[in-house]
């Protein structure tokens, strides 16, 4: 099933028999349907842990998030191009999320309150499986992937044993020895994570972009992009209050905002300087301040030649 959505994002669900599907209107392009397909698709055959599903979830969700640039790449479905993109999509969610270092245990406990925290399964998931992808491929000089550890957990619970937490550590230690197990517990409690420079293969090269300040907008996103664009869920501390903008302006134009569509990051890029004119009253107001927050640890991943041929492991 599919239907459209009031707000501007997409999303889905897996259930036993098919899957849910939700598109923002008129923004559902066909590269972000053909992610969202393949990560509900990936959810029938990885499933879930057993145990907490809010504590477990980066298992599922990272594992949906890491084959839903790769499954579709090895049949042909998608090109390089699209591949990068994703990838940096991702990993700009990841570094640029306000709860990078919150431990999992905290960001399941308030998963509802936050779309930040909502995010932080995939996109750190994500992560986590791209750098233990690339350690597996490493250490068994190509031999192994996370394909084969993800294999060997679903054939035990075809088998009738335990799909759970302990079982992957358990695979972890016989594959990468004390090290697995220890970057499992690094990536509970909220380490960054930064793959190595070829973990997403021979074309790309990972980059630090020094300098990268965590953007924040202040006041809820969707009031940008849902009528009747009126503001809300204003922090009182941040730079948008200071600068005179109040809850229940009407935001009449904006600039420094750009619209992306994205299953688990924000759907807004801000530029350094966002300026609004907004209607309060019988007044019109021209508002402008500054969405550059603390500074961050800020990876990219680069083509590093022409982009053919490329060996994604």
């Amino acid at each position: 099933m599919m239907r459209p959505f009031a707000n501007p994002r997409d999303g889905g669900g897996a259930t036993r028999g098919g899957f849910m599907l939700e598109y923002g209107t008129g923004r559902l392009s066909g590269d972000s349907r053909k992610a969202m397909f393949t990560h509900e698709m990936v959810h029938h055959f990885i499933g879930s842990l057993a145990g907490d599903s809010g504590q477990n979830a980066w298992f599922g969700e990272g594992l949906a998030e890491f084959y839903k640039i790769r499954a579709p790449y090895r049949a042909g479905l998608l090109g390089i191009d699209g591949v990068l993109h994703e990838i940096n999509v991702m990993t700009d969610a990841y570094y640029t999320n306000a709860f990078v270092a919150t431990p999992i245990v905290e960001a399941g406990r308030l998963r509802w309150a936050d779309r930040s925290i909502q995010t932080v399964p995939y996109n750190r998931g994500f992560m986590y499986f791209v750098d233990l992808n690339a350690k597996i491929v490493a250490r068994s000089g190509g031999k192994r992937s996370l394909d084969d550890l993800v294999r060997a957990m679903l054939a035990r619970r075809n088998s009738g044993l335990p799909y759970d937490e302990a079982s992957w550590r358990t695979l972890l230690l016989a594959e990468l020895g004390p090290e697995g197990p220890a970057d499992l517990d690094a990536m509970q409690a909220g380490r960054l994570i930064t793959p190595p420079d070829n973990a997403f293969g021979s074309c790309f090269r990972r980059v630090k972009v020094d300098g990268t300040r965590r953007p924040i907008l202040g006041f809820e996103e969707n009031t940008l992009l849902t009528e009747p664009f009126i503001v809300t869920e204003l922090d009182e501390n941040s730079a948008a209050a200071r600068a005179g903008l109040r809850n229940g302006d009407k935001i009449v134009s904006r600039t420094g905002v750009t619209e992306r569509i994205a299953h688990s990051a924000s759907n807004i890029r801000l530029d350094p300087i966002v300026e609004l004119t907004v209607r309060r009253g019988d007044e019109m107001l021209d508002i402008r301040f500054s969405t550059e927050g603390p500074g961050i640890d800020y990876y990219r991943w680069l083509a590093k030649r022409k982009l053919e041929n490329c060996d994604i492991p």
